[in-house]
């Protein structure tokens, strides 16, 4: 799973109360899992030998790392 984000839209009954227009809650996680049957750390990644037909096993890629993040937008 590459990217997922998760949001909340808080109602405007309750941003009339603040004086604000939008609010908006969110997580988001990027590289959360990966699934292949590949023996490779990294299946997204191409190089030329692999292309060729020839597994290069001198190159070693680190999968991408999983990444998460929270905010907050606000609208006035």
């Amino acid at each position: 799973m590459k990217q997922l984000t998760l949001s909340y839209d808080v109602p405007q009954s309750i941003m009339k109360s603040i004086g604000a227009r939008s609010l908006r809650v969110y997580v988001q996680g990027l590289n959360l899992w990966t699934w292949t049957k590949s023996n490779l750390m990294d299946p997204e990644v191409v190089n030329a030998n692999a292309l060729n037909g020839a597994l290069a096993s001198t190159i070693i890629n680190y999968p991408n790392p999983k990444q998460f993040s929270a905010g907050i937008q606000l609208g006035f």
